[in-house]
């Protein structure tokens, strides 16, 4: 990735006319094409990061379309890239494998992202405003803290439960949400004294 956006900066991003960019790009596939002949994997990954750097520039190109996409084109996206993946998939790119076709594999497989980044772009653009998605939300902007307490606070959640309600202490059905309903909780309270007393004890916000 940091040397994807390495040749992007660099190279793309430095070309002043279309003309120009669309040939730095076809030279990131056809330099990807030809590296999959290499014998071995090259260090830092740079026989795979011309490829992950194509994808970006047309990732950046057409944000357009998947900011504004539409369920008819994801359904349509959606059916391509399965299609492609029945007949062109199998590729593992991180250890040198594109394709069952070799260097001809590069188009399938860029085809293959360009369609699942594109369905599932416009899936999650649909979701965004659910309840399920704004507890991810939630999930992911509290990750850290959550992935710091959640063990501990597991533990003594289960140690609650044997305690207080042996009846259901083995039944998952029953330990697996309380236990994360008291973590959210934990970690609610924590979130509620950081904006609280951030200001009077400034690193109260690190918690």
């Amino acid at each position: 990735m940091f040397l994807a956006f390495v040749w992007v900066y660099g190279l793309y991003f430095r070309c002043t006319s279309a003309s120009s960019r669309v040939l730095v790009c076809t030279g990131f596939v056809l330099l990807s094409a030809l590296l999959t002949y290499s014998p071995i994997l090259l260090p830092w990954s740079i026989d795979t990061s011309f490829l992950c750097a194509a994808l970006m520039v047309i990732g950046y190109e057409c944000r357009r379309h998947f900011l504004s996409g539409r369920m008819v084109w994801a359904g349509m996206a959606f059916m391509a890239w399965m299609l492609l993946f029945s007949f062109f998939g199998g590729s593992n790119i991180s250890i040198g494998i594109y394709g069952a076709y070799g260097a001809l594999s590069i188009v399938p497989f860029m085809l293959i992202a360009i369609a699942e980044t594109y369905a599932l772009a416009s899936l999650l653009q649909w979701l965004e405003n659910l309840w399920m998605t704004r507890v991810l939300a939630y999930i992911g902007q509290h990750s850290l803290r959550l992935m710091c307490i959640h063990l501990v606070i597991y533990l003594r959640a289960f140690e609650f439960i044997e305690r207080f309600l042996p009846d259901y202490s083995e039944s998952r059905w029953v330990v697996l949400p309380l236990a994360f309903a008291i973590i959210f909780a934990v970690d609610a309270v924590i979130e509620w004294c950081s904006r609280r007393f951030r200001m009077a004890i400034p690193l109260v916000k690190y918690l």
